[in-house]
C-alpha cells in the first residue's frame, strides 16, 4: 500500500495509551475526530480550517498539536429539584390528536 504520510495526521501516543474506536463527525460545518483510548478516555481534535496563522494547502496541518481529553460533567440533576419544573407533554393516541387520559 502507498501511502502518502504527509496527508495524515498522526498522533504518537504517549505513556502507553494506544487509541481505538476512532470515528468522525461533521458537527455545524466542523469536522471533529474521536478516539477512545487504552484506557476508555475518550480524546478529540478539531479541523480548523479558519486557523489564520496556518497558510497549508493540506488539511492535515489545520489539525489541533495534541488530542484532547473529552470531559464529561460530574453531577446529574435530579427531575424536580431545578428553580422551574418541566411542564408534562399530555400522551395522545398514535396517530390521532386525541389526548388519552390516564390515571396518576
Amino acid at each position: 500500500m502507498n501511502t502518502n504520510k504527509h496527508l495524515l495526521k498522526t498522533y504518537t501516543a504517549d505513556s502507553g495509551r494506544k487509541f481505538k474506536q476512532t470515528t468522525m463527525v461533521n458537527h455545524k460545518g466542523t469536522v471533529v475526530a474521536l478516539a477512545m483510548d487504552n484506557q476508555r478516555q475518550i480524546y478529540y481534535t478539531v479541523l480548523n480550517l479558519a486557523d489564520t496563522q496556518e497558510t497549508s494547502p493540506l488539511d492535515v496541518n489545520y489539525w489541533l498539536d495534541n488530542p484532547q481529553p473529552l470531559e464529561f460533567a460530574e453531577e446529574i440533576v435530579q427531575v424536580g429539584y431545578g428553580i422551574a419544573d418541566p411542564t408534562l407533554m399530555p400522551l395522545v393516541k398514535k396517530g390521532s390528536q386525541e389526548e388519552v387520559n390516564y390515571p396518576h
